[in-house]
């Protein structure tokens, strides 16, 4: 069975909504988790190089003759252009380049351009007149308390928590406003932290609700996966093992395990919701569900890495590359991209194909284990027999009769896109 032809990735390609640049590999931290660190199999060799202009230029100009193409569907659409590393600050001037480029050149192609940056806030205040006079999205990097960030430190082993933190604060007292609207946290859980801490220290420092994230699951190395499970704790299960998780629940909302279940279930199993017009007009029909919840390669977004490797997402290994960017062009096979992810297709479907809970599945296949591999079974946590399915619906109606307001909420605030 065919899933996917060129026609259709190259047209995801077209109407990308995020194009992420990583700047650099050098990063002024030296984290005990990072997924690029000791406890990882890295696979892309990483020397410390940063991104070339020239292969920057050849990826905006390839992309630039597809926004004046047929495969176009979407005039004027807001395209996120994000700069990621190591730490992209380190490579501020690349930065400034690609954002002079675009804006003398990429003016005519159907396309609003805006900027955001994941960083660790080191340099914030060297380079924050610019970030602001730029509108950046910005999300910053912390762990939480002085001993809930410990293991974000320099390369000397020295703590950086202190250094981050005042960063912020000058920042925030020069632009509250800036700060206010565009800025956000990443806070990584681990066993230094907890869900309810995390929560109260940026509630009462930052006055933000932090994301939070779990530690890398993937290619952890042999003789370092003892440490990573001293290190690892899972967010669901560390929020409803947290003290008071009602009440964590009711504040965090939209950011709690619950209430993003909740959401996803009204997404994929409403009666009431539809994708568009043609739907509300003439009904749900059939259905065509691809095996798995993994994104159309280029949807969502596309990530060029410093060796110019073109992936679908920054948390996608590289052995999954999808091309390559040269400072002489683009390669970019979509036929070829085709082919692999309808192979993966056809080895996850008798697998999928029994799962009660296919219709709202979230599960990246590449996150998978075995997936690449011919000779082993794949492994899928996500996989529903009719029994877990029917448990797993009961929770969500009974979250709804324990909290009829939040119905309300999420079909009047909540967009997915």
């Amino acid at each position: 069975m065919r899933y996917l032809d060129s026609t259709s990735i190259m047209r995801c390609l077209c109407n990308t909504r995020q194009i992420v640049f990583e700047v650099t590999e050098r990063c002024n931290l030296k984290c005990h988790y990072c997924g690029y660190g000791s406890l990882y199999s890295v696979t892309d060799n990483r020397t410390n190089d940063d991104l070339s202009y020239e292969k920057v230029i050849a990826f905006l100009d390839y992309m630039k003759s597809l926004w004046k193409s047929e495969y176009n569907d979407s005039a004027n659409r807001i395209v996120c252009i994000s700069f990621y590393g190591g730490e992209p600050l380190l490579n501020m001037a690349l930065v400034q380049r690609i954002i002079t480029y675009i804006e003398a050149n990429l003016k005519d192609v159907g396309r609003i351009f805006c900027y955001s940056m994941t960083t660790n806030a080191i340099l914030l205040n060297k380079y924050a007149d610019y970030l602001v006079e730029k509108n950046f999205q910005l999300l910053f990097s912390l762990d939480g308390d002085e001993y809930g960030s410990s293991y974000r430190v320099f390369p000397s082993g020295k703590p950086a928590y202190h250094s981050i933190v005042d960063c912020i604060n000058e920042f925030r007292n020069k632009y509250p406003e800036f700060y206010e609207k565009n800025v956000r946290f990443n806070a990584v859980l681990h066993n230094r932290n907890a869900i309810k801490k995390i929560y109260d220290f940026f509630s009462a420092n930052f006055d933000k609700i932090p994301k939070i994230s779990e530690l890398n699951t993937m290619g952890i190395r042999v003789e370092k996966e003892d440490d990573f499970l001293g290190m690892f704790q899972n967010v669901t299960e560390a929020f409803f093992e947290s003290e008071n998780y009602t009440e964590m629940e009711r504040k965090m909302q939209f950011d709690s395990p619950t209430y993003k279940t909740a959401s996803l279930y009204l997404l994929y199993y409403s009666d009431f919701k539809y994708d568009n017009y043609n739907e509300l007009l003439y009904g749900h029909g059939i259905i065509s569900k691809l095996p798995t919840g993994t994104c159309l390669p280029f949807s969502k977004k596309v990530f060029i890495t410093v060796a110019g490797e073109i992936l679908p997402c920054e948390r996608i290994t590289h052995q999954y590359t999808l091309g390559w960017v040269k400072e002489q062009g683009v390669k970019l096979d979509f036929e070829e991209i085709a082919n692999k992810y309808n192979s993966f297709y056809a080895r996850l479907e008798p697998i999928c194909s029994k799962c009660y809970g296919k219709k709202g599945c979230t599960q990246c296949m590449f996150f998978l284990h075995n997936l690449d591999s011919i000779s082993n079974p794949i492994e899928c946590n996500g996989y529903m027999n009719e029994q877990e399915f029917h448990l797993y619906k009961d929770a969500q109606l009974k979250f709804f009769a324990r909290n009829p307001a939040y119905y309300a909420d999420i079909m009047k605030n909540l967009k997915f896109r």
